[in-house]
């Protein structure tokens, strides 16, 4: 479904999605739970809002990784392997053993997390397509009652 958004809406969403981005930031989470409520209030449509929350926090979570690794918080570095190597070493020492060897900690530690993250996205895309509406709506207005309530009763 394609439609336009006129100036001061679209500039108010982007607002949102800064505002919903510092909180992710300065906390370490927080940005779907900020700024999927604010999209359906909106009146944006469920199965348009998780892509756009994907993808966003996707492109955030990129950045950020290159720039922890160009200040050196983190060392994302890839070792010099040659590739006609690589089956050689696989065969050696195994290959859960070639990865610890052959990588930096921390890129393990992303590639691990990022290998999570991508199973638990497509699982939850197939379910938010397989699901009927009204579950999901009823899933994202029961997230954002659990977020607010802890938010006033725990800040």
């Amino acid at each position: 479904m394609i439609f336009t958004l006129s100036l001061g809406i679209g500039l108010s969403l982007i607002l949102i999605a800064f505002l919903a981005e510092y909180v992710d930031s300065s906390l370490g989470m927080g940005y779907g739970t900020t700024l999927t409520p604010l999209l359906i209030l909106f009146g944006f449509d469920p199965l348009q809002i998780v892509p756009a929350v994907l993808l966003s926090e996707l492109v955030t979570g990129i950045l950020a990784g290159v720039f922890h690794h160009s200040v050196g918080n983190v060392n994302f570095g890839l070792p010099k392997i040659k590739v006609i190597d690589l089956p050689r070493k696989i065969a050696k020492h195994g290959l859960v053993e070639s990865f610890k060897r052959g990588f930096p900690l921390h890129l393990r530690i992303a590639l691990v997390i990022a290998g999570c993250s991508i199973f638990g996205t497509v699982s939850a895309v197939f379910l938010a397509v397989n699901l009927s509406k009204f579950y999901l709506k009823l899933y994202n207005r029961c997230l954002s009652a659990f977020n607010w309530y802890f938010y006033f009763n725990y800040n």
